[in-house]
């Protein structure tokens, strides 16, 4: 999984831009379709390749499976092959937020869970990405926009990977440990 991280490809010349969209096994609260109304007007504006990571509890239209430019991923044997591709994501806090995180892809966080909204918040204070509640329609295109339109685009959060990758394990420990306190309080 991790191997090969130092392969990263940076090129400066890319013209799709690759957006990968997670909102967990089951998508307990429909944000995956909100989420791709509301990019809809951008996927072809700007050229962006959409990787939605799904499963079989997600039902999506087949309009949306039949697009060209949205790829529904589910089991993926290789994670580290589709992260290396990504130039930004729109996530839940889930588990998968973590590599995420490890490969140091820009994000934003959008989540209606309220465990994973703590979590949210915290990686917002790291400067990990923005936590965007998905009723702020306005925020939300605001947020999209500066991800897709920032300057050296290619770029990884070289905080965020350093964060992640120096005993990322336990990193990740202590997180969770912390925001188990907030949410006991």
């Amino acid at each position: 999984f991790f191997k090969n991280l130092k392969n990263l490809k940076n090129s400066k010349n890319q013209k799709i831009k690759n957006l990968l969209i997670s909102q967990g096994a089951t998508d307990a609260h429909n944000n995956l379709a909100k989420i791709l109304q509301l990019i809809k007007p951008y996927i072809k504006k700007y050229n962006l390749k959409v990787h939605i990571k799904s499963s079989n509890f997600i039902k999506l239209p087949l309009k949306l499976r039949k697009d060209t430019n949205i790829k529904i991923v589910n089991r993926l044997k290789n994670v580290s092959s589709l992260l290396k591709k990504i130039h930004f994501a729109i996530t839940s806090c889930g588990n998968f937020c973590h590599e995420i995180n490890f490969f140091g892809i820009k994000t934003m966080f959008v989540t209606s869970e309220p465990r994973e909204i703590l979590r949210a918040k915290k990686l917002q204070k790291l400067g990990f990405g923005n936590y965007i509640n998905l009723t702020d329609k306005k925020k939300f295109n605001k947020e999209l926009l500066k991800l897709i339109n920032g300057k050296n685009f290619n770029d990884r959060n070289l905080k965020k990977m350093k964060f992640f990758q120096y005993n990322g394990m336990l990193n990740i420990v202590n997180l969770i440990m912390n925001i188990k306190k907030n949410v006991q309080k």
